[in-house]
């Protein structure tokens, strides 16, 4: 069957007041895309809850159909005793994530979206309201991304062939 991303979200932004909530795939879907990918554990889009204000917005307006969240990330606080930036979750994508000068977390969510049918992913960048949307990526099978939290960058490593490229996008 392929890769199946696995993720669900309930989490909270301190800094903002919001709280991110995962859509489950809707059951509307291509038969193709149900044989690809399981219903129950994949996320189509992230809701956006203002506590405040108490509204809701989604990450995605329109959804492609064959589309599944892979990665909601986000900075949460500076730990200063650690020199670190706390993130919403652990993950082998956040890296040089040490001896960071004294900052607020960044306002941007990083978010990875694959395409299971078409076996491309997607890297997304918003601000933590969900304005500022960008596409950051289309990245196929033999590139990973990472966060640079110190240099505050998105790197794309593609090894392919005996060779490496690399590239460097600003938050």
């Amino acid at each position: 069957m392929g890769y199946q991303p696995r993720f669900a979200t309930e989490e909270y932004d301190r800094q903002f007041n919001r709280l991110y909530v995962s859509i489950p795939v809707s059951k509307k879907s291509g038969n193709l895309f149900k044989s690809v990918v399981q219903e129950s554990s994949a996320v189509q889009n992230i809701a956006i809850y203002d506590i405040l204000s108490r509204r809701t917005r989604y990450l995605f307006e329109e959804v492609v159909a064959e589309s599944v969240i892979s990665h909601l990330l986000f900075e949460e606080s500076f730990d200063s005793k650690s020199g670190w930036m706390a993130f919403n979750r652990s993950s082998s994508h956040i890296q040089n994530n040490e001896a960071i000068p004294e900052r607020e977390p960044a306002n941007r969510l990083f978010v990875c979206q694959h395409l299971p049918v078409s076996k491309k992913r997607l890297l997304w960048t918003f601000q933590k309201d969900g304005d500022g949307k960008r596409l950051v990526a289309e990245m196929e099978e033999h590139t990973d991304w990472f966060l640079d939290v110190f240099n505050q960058k998105i790197r794309l490593i593609k090894r392919q062939e005996g060779k490496v490229e690399i590239q460097d996008f600003d938050w």
